[in-house]
């Protein structure tokens, strides 16, 4: 992940959690999977489909 993306995805994770949105740290890998492009978008819609099946 180049630098760009590594300071945007941090700036959006912190946030996420001055709203008051924790992740964990299985989400923390899917997303920068996502952002490195080791998933791709419908992988990640799989996952998190599946996640939200589970609450």
């Amino acid at each position: 992940m180049n630098d760009t993306t590594a300071r945007a995805l941090r700036n959006a994770i912190a946030s996420a959690k001055m709203e008051g949105i924790d992740f964990s740290a299985d989400i923390l890998k899917t997303v920068t999977d996502y952002a490195e492009k080791k998933i791709n978008f419908d992988e990640l819609m799989k996952i998190v489909s599946s996640d939200c099946k589970r609450v």
